[in-house]
């Protein structure tokens, strides 16, 4: 994934990186016979909730960050 950030957007390889929270889990359920609970499913749509709004908010800004108020 670092070298992917070297070559690429973050908001072209986020999708990606959430895939992990995806693979986690069924990994957990397989190996593990580890099920996810609630507080499981609710930090996921959390995060994947947050990392999608940043990466919306990034491209509705073009990628400048927003100016610091004094």
């Amino acid at each position: 994934m670092t070298q992917a950030f070297k070559h690429a957007e973050a908001s072209a390889l986020m999708p990606f990186d959430f895939l992990r929270l995806i693979w986690s889990s069924a990994l957990g359920l397989l190996v593990f016979a580890e099920v996810p609970d609630l507080l499981t499913w609710t930090g996921g749509a959390v995060i994947f909730a947050a990392g999608s709004c940043a990466a919306y908010g990034e491209t509705r800004s073009g990628g400048k960050a927003p100016a610091a108020k004094s």
